[in-house]
């Protein structure tokens, strides 16, 4: 029997197992000023026991830490939050938020209102501070409002827990964005445009280690993928063909397009972006376009490795068919 809370929501989040001791005490202040919102706090953790019990130490105290089950992760082993969160909550609204998003005690409050309406809540994101590798985060949500289009990469959205109705099969792979996969299941999804939620920059390693997992999330639109894919190859194929003036005069159209597109982004949400921001916008398509080859190395030495132990298993056991045939001989 599911156990309940008369708390206002359930505010889940993954910790990846490669997350430091600084980065846990962090997440544990935070976490520590959600008690203010009136929320049940659920930390889902992708460790070893040893490291297990050193969070526990930190973590126990201002949250429910549980450790990810078998049957709660994706085929290839990285963790299902939505499944996972949705097992443990002990309520029927559902904040699921990466290690990054700060929400406010409002905006807790602004999300469960909106959940009363709403199968499923996505609101609108920002970054700050800013350093430079946060700026081309900034860039890349502009570049989506710029576009009218939802970023496959959101650090946060909400839930009524009823919303959640698995599809066998499809549910075994992960997906970039967790609403976009509710919307296959038949949820209705709700932008929320007038709620911002704050993100910490991560530190430079953590932000670095994401670029591949964040681009994959685009190969699941092959159009947007192929223009990502094509644009360093093909001022490449300019500069080579047309010399630098035509390369150049290629970047400089990108890159113009691209910030009048964040610039059009802005539009409303002037308070959470400076101006500056637009000016990521360009570096974040180099970045992504190089950030989709990367994905795709991984893949490929992923699918390589596979074959590899496959056929040394095809091998050992012809050989040992071999050797029982020779000792029935």
């Amino acid at each position: 029997m599911r156990r309940r809370s008369n708390r206002s929501c359930t505010y889940a989040v993954a910790l990846d197992s490669k997350a430091g001791n600084g980065e846990v005490q962090e997440l544990a202040n935070y976490l520590s000023s959600l008690h203010l919102a009136e929320c049940e706090v659920l930390v889902l953790d992708d460790c070893g026991v040893a490291a297990f019990d050193d969070r526990d130490r930190i973590l126990r105290w201002v949250a429910q830490h549980v450790a990810v089950l078998p049957h709660q992760r994706f085929s290839d082993g990285s963790v299902d939050v939505l499944q996972a969160a949705t097992e443990l909550a002990a309520t029927d609204k559902l904040i699921i938020a990466s290690t990054d998003a700060r929400y406010t005690a409002a905006d807790v409050r602004s999300i469960c209102e909106l959940l009363d309406r709403h199968e499923v809540v996505e609101p609108e994101e920002y970054v700050d501070p800013l350093p430079w590798w946060g700026g081309f985060d900034a860039g890349r949500i502009l570049l989506h409002r710029g576009v009218d289009q939802t970023a496959h990469v959101r650090s946060t959205f909400a839930l009524r827990r009823t919303s959640f109705r698995p599809l066998r099969g499809f549910d075994e792979r992960p997906v970039g964005n967790c609403a976009r996969r509710l919307l296959m299941q038949g949820a209705e999804v709700h932008e929320a445009h007038n709620v911002f939620v704050r993100r910490e920059p991560r530190p430079f390693g953590a932000w670095l280690r994401e670029r591949p997992r964040e681009a994959s999330a685009d190969l699941a639109t092959p159009m947007k993928s192929a223009l990502f894919l094509a644009a360093v190859p093909l001022l490449a194929v300019l500069a080579v063909i047309g010399g630098t003036e035509m390369a150049g005069g290629y970047a400089g159209v990108m890159a113009f397009a691209s910030i009048m597109l964040a610039v059009r982004g802005r539009a409303g949400a002037g308070k959470f972006f400076p101006m500056r921001a637009c000016l990521f916008a360009p570096l974040w398509i180099c970045e992504r376009s190089l950030s989709l080859y990367w994905a795709l190395f991984d893949r490929l030495r992923i699918m390589t490795s596979a074959s590899d132990v496959a056929v040394g298993s095809l091998k050992s056991e012809g050989g040992a068919r071999s050797a029982k045939r020779g000792l029935s001989a």
